[in-house]
């Protein structure tokens, strides 16, 4: 006669085998939620980015002729440019600086060429916002604006809008995104680049 009872219940290397692939399973999970917790962010920071670029250049297009460079002088936007992130650099390579000469005082600076912080229903944000203006020429039927004045090229203003943010999932922690376009220097009607 057998003296062993059936249990029917777990032993205890079951239990740990069963406990070693919760554990797998779970650290799987964790990654998983982790990561996409780090993606909603970035893409929350990139949609609030774009709409603060996207205000800012409607900022640009309140404003026309010497409104873009009013109040900006040669000293602050060679500063300014000078410290131009990689983002913008690629954008005004072929641009000369804007500058009103002599800055006019008693004129609202509306394109300021220090960092402006964003703000949302009066709150701070982590955002700022940058203006870089300046001087190129397009030649007639060409896309291209280029910083040499031609015969016959059409002058124009490039803006260049930069919205930086603090981020460790930039380089340096610091982030950029750049939007740029063009307005005839006669003309209202923005051009895009």
């Amino acid at each position: 006669m057998n003296s062993r009872r059936e249990d029917g219940g777990f032993t205890l290397l079951e239990t740990v085998v069963s406990l070693g692939i919760l554990a797998a399973v779970m650290s799987a999970m964790t990654i998983f939620f982790v990561r996409s917790s780090t993606v909603t962010r970035q893409q929350s920071d990139y949609q609030a980015v774009t709409q603060a670029a996207t205000v800012a250049m409607e900022r640009v297009n309140l404003l026309h002729g010497v409104g873009l460079v009013a109040g900006r002088g040669e000293q602050q936007v060679r500063t300014q440019w000078q410290s131009a992130p990689p983002e913008v650099g690629k954008f005004i390579r072929d641009t000369q600086p804007a500058w009103q000469d002599p800055p006019v005082r008693h004129l609202a600076v509306w394109l300021s060429t220090d960092p402006q912080p964003i703000t949302v229903a009066g709150a701070p944000r982590k955002f700022s916002a940058s203006w870089y203006v300046g001087y190129c020429w397009r030649a007639a039927g060409s896309d291209v604006c280029d910083g040499v004045e031609a015969a016959g090229s059409l002058p124009m203003y490039r803006v260049v809008v930069a919205v930086t943010w603090s981020s460790k999932d930039c380089s340096g922690g610091r982030c950029v995104y750049a939007m740029a376009a063009l307005f005839p220097r006669d003309v209202e009607d923005p051009t895009f680049a």
